[in-house]
C-alpha cells in the first residue's frame, strides 16, 4: 500500500532522512534532490492538513528517531549513544577498574559482575520540547514544513544536550578532590596539574563554554601565529598546552538575551581513546503530538524521546569551576 502517490511508507521516510542528514542513499537521486522531494511531499500533503497530519507526524517522527542520536554533537567524542527497542533495558558495559562510582542523571545504577566489567543501568525518561504554528496558516497550507521539522529537531536535541550538560556539572561535587578546583579565574598551576592527572589516563581535551574558554591563561612569550588565528576566528585558543580545545554551544535561555542556557564557570579536561564516559540511550521512537484549541490561536506540537543520559563519575576526569562568572 503507497503511503504517498507511488511511493511506500519505507520509501518516504529514507527519503526524509537522507533530507535531514543532507545525503542521498538512493543511487539514482543527489543529496539535494532528496531534500526538494521530501519539500514536495511535506507541502502537497499540507495541502489538506487535517486529512493527512497523521501522516506528517510519522514522517516527523521517524526523521526525529534517526537522526536525534546524531545530535549530540556538543559531546559526541566523548559519548557512547545506543538506540533501544521500547521495553528493552538500557545495559552499557565498562571496564570496572576505570569506574569509581556513576553520576545519576535519571536513576542510574551499577551493577558489577564477578568478571573485570560492570554494566552500568539507565532508567529512561521523557525528554520533551514544543514548537508552534498559527492554525490559520494551517488551514490554508502556509506552513514551511522543511523549517518546522527543522525546528522540532533543534528543539529537542537542545533539551538533550542541555541534560548532558547538566549531568557533567552533577559529578562536580562527588569528585575526588584532587580532580576539582574553585577559584576565581584560571590558575595555570592548578590547570596544568589537571592536565598531569587526565594524562595517566588517556589524552586530555578541554570543554567549556566561548566565555569560559576564553579565560584560559595565555603566556604571550609562547602564542604562535595559530593561537592568534584561534583568538581571531573563535575567541579562544584551539589547543591548550597539548590538549585540544572544544567549545560548547552556549545559546541565550530566552529572547530577553539575560540568561544563557550553560553555566560559563566550568572547564572540563576528559581523556578521550579509553573509556566513552558519557551513556547516552535512546528507547524506542520519538513522538510527535498536536495540541489545538488554544486560545491565542495557535496550534503546538509536542514532541517527546524516552531517554537516559548518565555520566561515569570517575577519578580520570577533572572540573575546574571559575567563581569569576558566579
Amino acid at each position: 500500500m503507497n503511503f504517498y502517490k507511488e511511493f511506500t511508507k519505507e520509501q518516504v521516510f529514507a527519503c526524509a532522512i537522507d533530507a535531514y542528514k543532507g545525503i542521498s542513499t538512493h543511487k539514482d537521486y543527489s543529496a539535494e534532490e532528496r531534500r526538494e522531494t521530501m519539500e514536495e511531499i511535506l507541502t502537497e500533503l499540507g495541502k489538506d492538513y487535517r486529512s493527512n497530519k497523521n501522516k506528517m507526524f510519522a514522517i516527523i517522527e521517524a526523521t526525529l528517531t534517526e537522526v536525534l542520536p546524531q545530535k549530540v554533537n556538543e559531546f559526541i567524542q566523548f559519548a557512547e549513544v545506543k538506540h533501544f527497542k521500547w521495553g528493552e533495558t538500557m545495559r552499557f558495559k565498562v571496564k570496572s577498574k576505570q569506574i569509581k562510582a556513576y553520576a545519576v542523571a535519571l536513576g542510574a545504577t551499577v551493577k558489577r559482575n564477578r568478571m573485570d566489567h560492570a554494566y552500568v543501568t539507565i532508567e529512561a525518561s521523557n525528554i520533551q520540547a514544543k514548537v508552534y504554528e498559527e492554525e490559520m496558516n494551517l488551514r490554508i497550507n502556509a506552513v514551511n514544513w522543511v523549517e518546522l521539522v527543522d525546528a522540532c529537531i533543534e528543539a529537542i536535541a537542545d533539551e538533550i544536550n542541555a541534560l548532558i550538560y547538566r549531568t557533567f556539572l552533577d559529578v562536580y561535587s562527588t569528585l575526588p578532590s584532587a580532580n576539582k578546583h574553585e577559584g576565581a579565574g584560571v590558575d595555570e598551576a592548578v590547570l596544568n596539574r589537571h592536565l598531569q592527572i587526565v594524562s595517566s589516563y588517556g589524552t586530555p581535551v578541554i570543554f567549556g563554554t566561548r566565555r569560559g574558554l576564553a579565560e584560559l591563561p595565555l603566556d604571550s612569550s609562547l602564542i604562535t601565529d595559530q593561537d592568534k588565528a584561534d583568538l581571531r576566528d573563535r575567541g579562544f585558543v584551539g589547543t591548550y598546552k597539548g590538549a585540544k580545545v572544544y567549545e560548547i554551544k552556549n545559546p541565550v535561555a530566552d529572547v530577553t538575551n539575560a540568561t544563557f542556557a550553560y553555566d560559563d564557570s566550568y572547564l572540563f579536561v576528559i581523556p578521550t581513546g579509553k573509556e566513552n564516559i558519557v551513556k547516552v540511550g535512546f528507547e524506542g521512537d520519538a513522538i510527535v503530538r498536536e495540541k489545538a484549541g488554544n486560545d491565542d490561536w495557535t496550534v503546538d506540537f509536542d514532541m517527546a524521546q524516552r531517554l537516559g543520559v548518565a555520566v561515569l563519575q570517575t577519578h580520570f576526569m577533572t572540573i575546574y569551576k571559575n567563581t569569576n562568572f558566579a
